[in-house]
């Protein structure tokens, strides 16, 4: 064989004798395109793990919220209308920073991609979202908080409000969302 510039790669009639390797019989998990986020947590070990430690009877929503998404204790409300309140931002740096981090996650696919509110209402009825805020950490790192009790009430104000025996409205610009739920139902 004559030898050639490395740049010209010289061609080859064969193929390679190293075995192949076989297709995967494992199909792809199917996403939603409406909601493409699929957890990596595996709600069958957890179910093995639970099981094994004795600690399923008290943490038994786990492997069922892994499959189909946790319920938060919100009963007998709903909710009349969409609340889409300000984000709590005090400079354009803090909202570039949310904005930079939420851009990754969903290009990491860890987020589903932003709807506009007529779109996701029809798609799932009315919502209740929670203002962003940005808090500044040592060394200049910042940390991200979901503000679930907007709407702070007075110090005096029960912040549980009773759970209703029937269906009725939780009027979003009077009612803060960590109000509707009972922090004891979640014990870790």
């Amino acid at each position: 064989m004559e030898l050639q510039a490395a740049r010209i790669l010289p061609h080859v009639t064969s193929g390679t004798p190293a075995r192949s390797v076989a297709t995967p019989t494992t199909p792809p998990r199917q996403m939603s395109k409406i909601f493409p986020i699929i957890t990596h947590l595996k709600p069958e070990e957890w179910l093995a793990t639970l099981s094994t430690l004795s600690l399923l009877k008290h943490y038994s929503d786990v492997p069922a919220g892994l499959r189909k998404g946790f319920h938060i204790s919100i009963t007998n409300y709903y909710l009349p209308h969409t609340f889409i309140p300000n984000n709590h931002f005090t400079t354009e740096a803090e909202a570039s920073i949310i904005y930079a981090k939420f851009s990754q996650k969903v290009e990491l696919g860890c987020l589903s991609p932003p709807y506009n509110s007529t779109t996701l209402e029809h798609l799932i009825r009315p919502f209740h979202t929670a203002p962003l805020a940005v808090v500044k950490q040592k060394l200049g790192k910042f940390h991200i908080v979901i503000n679930h009790s907007f709407l702070k009430p007075p110090p005096s104000h029960n912040f549980t409000l009773p759970t209703p025996t029937t269906s009725m409205p939780m009027i979003p610009e009077t009612t803060f969302i960590n109000s509707v739920i009972d922090s004891d139902e979640f014990p870790c």
